[in-house]
């Protein structure tokens, strides 16, 4: 055999061998991208199943927060009066400090760190939730301190102890 015929052999063989491994680096690379296709397949389909899981929370509260009578906040009626309440007498409705800090904690402890109130809110509802978050605006300079008071102070002595105490019924007329 001459040295030619062997060497078109020896190239044949390397492209063959060549052909071979770009084959094989092929399926390889179609495996690992079918594998993370089924991978973020599955991964959406948790999320899917997630957001469904949500829809139906929110559902359910949207229709325990309304009814068919009083679909949004403007068509709210005295409970006792049976009267709308939009635009003057919300004040019956709306959440009180305790409501807007305990809401403002448990969005903290949810992980939500940008929090606010929609229309209707009061700047004190507001520097309440700053005050949960943390931060003392200027405005805390206007909370209610209650150790300050004469009746629910911390050292409260004398009539404004009798005072208080009747107030939290303990004492009887």
């Amino acid at each position: 055999m001459s040295r030619r015929k062997r060497r078109r052999r020896r190239r044949r063989r390397r492209r063959r061998r060549r052909r071979r491994r770009r084959g094989r680096r092929r399926r390889r690379r179609r495996r690992r991208r079918r594998a993370r296709r089924r991978e973020e397949g599955e991964e959406e389909e948790q999320q899917q199943r997630q957001k469904k899981q949500e829809e139906e929370d929110d559902e359910e509260e949207r229709e325990a927060m309304t009814n068919q009578k009083e679909k949004t906040f403007q068509a709210l009626t005295d409970p006792i009066s049976g009267e709308r309440l939009y635009p003057l007498d919300l004040d019956c409705v709306q959440c009180s400090r305790s409501d807007i800090r305990k809401f403002a904690q448990e969005a903290i402890e949810m992980g939500i760190q940008y929090l606010g109130l929609c229309c209707g809110s009061s700047s004190h509802a507001l520097r309440e939730v700053a005050e949960a978050l943390g931060r003392k605006p200027p405005a805390s300079a206007y909370s209610p301190d209650i150790g300050k008071s004469f009746v629910m102070g911390k050292s409260v002595q004398g009539h404004a102890k009798k005072v208080r105490d009747y107030m939290f019924g303990e004492i009887k007329p």
